[in-house]
């Protein structure tokens, strides 16, 4: 059986084009099978990113805590200090100021008012402690001064 030219032709182009399709599905498939493994890649590096920023983020909350704590610490010790100190200035005959001066207006509003400033002192006032402590020094006071008088 011979065939024209124009028939091998055709059988030819048939043949090409089918190997063409066959060869563009394949493509297709290794290209959907690389694009799904990068996918899953990309999944995986993004979920052990969320579990190190859980992590990381878990760390941070304890360590504010613990700092927290520690400021709340420390301000109870100045407070304790201060209020310490005001109590040894009241019996020494000082008059101190436990915590500072209170001011009114900013710093910003001070640089540009020249005016007049109110300023709020506040003094930490002991009830009977203090004054029954300033007392008993004085009376040890004036109980030494015959002492030293007949020393003499």
């Amino acid at each position: 059986m011979v065939l024209s030219l124009q028939e091998t032709y055709e059988v030819k182009r048939h043949e090409f084009l089918g190997e063409l399709q066959r060869k563009e599905e394949e493509m297709r498939q290794m290209f959907v099978q690389r694009v799904k493994e990068k996918e899953a890649l990309l999944k995986e590096a993004e979920r052990e990113l969320q579990v190190k920023f859980e992590h990381l983020k878990k760390l941070h909350q304890e360590e504010r805590m613990k700092v927290d704590e520690k400021r709340k610490l420390l301000e109870d010790e100045i407070i304790a200090f201060n209020k310490r100190k005001a109590a040894s200035d009241i019996l020494q005959g000082r008059s101190y100021s436990a915590t500072p001066t209170v001011n009114l207006k900013k710093d910003k509003d001070r640089k540009k008012d020249h005016g007049f400033r109110l300023e709020v002192l506040c003094f930490d006032v002991r009830e009977q402690e203090v004054v029954n402590m300033q007392e008993e020094r004085e009376n040890l006071e004036r109980d030494k001064l015959p002492h030293r008088e007949y020393n003499k």
